[in-house]
């Protein structure tokens, strides 16, 4: 479990630049802030939860389609 979750936050980590990108291109395109901020929080939590998913649900290959959904 402990190498699973060493991964989820390695991925996690990946992915922050891409996400940084993204909401400064937003920010710089005149998207409006309430907007900007609820896709962001959003984007927060849901990585969240596949973290914990990937960590705490990866024995039960039936939860396999809840973890890539919320990818």
């Amino acid at each position: 479990m402990i190498c699973r979750a060493e991964a989820a936050t390695a991925n996690g980590l990946e992915s922050i630049g891409v996400f940084a990108a993204a909401v400064v291109a937003a920010n710089g395109a005149g998207v409006p802030v309430a907007q900007l901020n609820a896709l962001t929080v959003g984007y927060v939590v849901l990585r969240l939860a596949y973290g914990l998913v990937y960590v705490w649900l990866q024995q039960n290959r039936k939860m396999a389609p809840v973890r890539s959904a919320l990818w």
